[in-house]
């Protein structure tokens, strides 16, 4: 604990904390981060407020492992620790570089892969990391889709927001060389579960289930029984008229996550992260399965396509 609080200490020392609590205008995110960078472990005055200085401490605490192994890794290089610390740049970029950290987080301490730093990409491009292998490298971008409901729709918002998947796939994309074995990371930052499942994954990538029947031109009528089909919408399967979305051999969503451990004065909170991975049937750099351990996987399994772990797709 004490190495990982000394290598965010010394990015946020000095008066970059001041800085930003000094702003005249504080978006929900920069709040949010402020509160998360200056939280320490004291008790509160009451129960309400220990719970949530211990809740805001769990999270620095989960920043904090990031940012180490990003450091430890040689991936906190200037342009990460601008974006980490700058007093001037927006919410965005402060957030795609803590995702770009848990990414290396999970590759390395998770996982026990080596890492390269900065590997190239497409056209002269730097990609973000990437993972040593005896069969050959593998390149991985980091994107961090970000979205708040709608203002006035409370808790009980159910929209969608498949679109921002497959924004982040249209621009990793772009990045990405032809030849290479490549990975997106997707670390979903939404202030409500949206992401909460696999279904908008499975709908932004290969498709959905959907009412199909056949008209008739003459009569503008449905003919026959509608019957529900999986119509083979998303990003990996469509056809313009061949596959588009070839560079991208897999998809992790990697997310993070946070629970209530005791109670009284045993109260405590602890980060809980998990990711699943999303294999494209028509990448000819395919990324082996064993990369990811025993994360639930979408994988090819002869014709077919399946989870590893049984479980259907929502």
């Amino acid at each position: 604990m004490c190495e990982a609080m000394d290598t965010l200490s010394s990015l946020f020392g000095g008066n970059v904390l001041t800085q930003l609590r000094e702003k005249k205008s504080l978006s929900d995110e920069l709040q949010a981060r402020i509160n998360i960078l200056g939280a320490a472990d004291p008790d509160g005055v009451d129960e309400g407020t220990r719970r949530w200085n211990r809740f805001l401490f769990a999270r620095r605490a989960a920043w904090n492992e990031y940012v180490t192994s990003a450091s430890a890794h040689g991936l906190l290089d200037s342009d990460l620790t601008k974006r980490l610390t700058s007093t001037s740049i927006q919410d965005e970029h402060f957030r795609g570089a803590m995702a770009e950290c848990m990414a290396c987080w999970l590759v390395v301490d998770r996982l026990g892969h080596q890492p390269i730093a900065r590997p190239d990409g497409r056209g002269g491009s730097v990609l973000d990391l990437g993972i040593s292998r005896a069969d050959g490298d593998i390149t991985v971008e980091v994107k961090s889709p970000y979205a708040a409901p709608p203002k006035g729709t409370g808790a009980f918002w159910s929209g969608d927001h498949t679109h921002l998947l497959e924004g982040a796939l249209d621009q990793a994309n772009k990045q990405f060389a032809k030849d290479a074995r490549n990975v997106l990371v997707i670390v979903p930052l939404v202030d409500m579960p949206i992401f909460a499942g696999r279904a908008p994954f499975m709908r932004a990538f290969y498709g959905d289930e959907k009412i199909v029947f056949t008209i008739d031109r003459k009569t503008g009528r449905a003919v026959g029984e509608p019957e529900a089909r999986f119509v083979t919408e998303g990003k990996f399967m469509k056809l313009w008229p061949e596959p588009r979305f070839t560079r991208t051999g897999a998809v992790v969503c990697l997310r993070e996550s946070f629970s209530d451990i005791g109670d009284g004065d045993d109260y405590r909170v602890e980060a809980q992260r998990s990711f699943f991975v999303l294999h494209n049937p028509n990448c000819p750099n395919p990324i082996p399965s064993d990369v990811w351990g025993d994360s639930p996987q979408f994988i090819i399994d002869g014709d077919v396509m399946r989870w590893t772990d049984g479980k259907s797709g929502v």
